[in-house]
């Protein structure tokens, strides 16, 4: 499941990292790696847990980087 969507890899790798600090198993997936056209460069990166621990990551990233809770 997809906790957290970015365009830049550094900011999913920081918050990969926190998860994984708090002992969450998670994963990146995007690409960085493309142009779009020749003006700008475009990339996006979505960091990934499980399902059964969505719950727990989004408790995290709330707290950790001041975000409005879901639902």
């Amino acid at each position: 499941m997809a906790v957290f969507e970015t365009g830049d890899r550094a900011s999913a790798e920081i918050v990969a990292g926190l998860l994984g600090a708090h002992g969450l198993a998670c994963a990146i997936r995007g690409t960085d790696d493309g142009l779009h056209g020749t003006l700008w460069w475009t990339g996006y990166f979505h960091v990934l847990v499980r399902a059964a621990d969505e719950a727990q990551a989004q408790v995290i990233l709330d707290g950790e980087l001041g975000r409005e809770p879901k639902g």
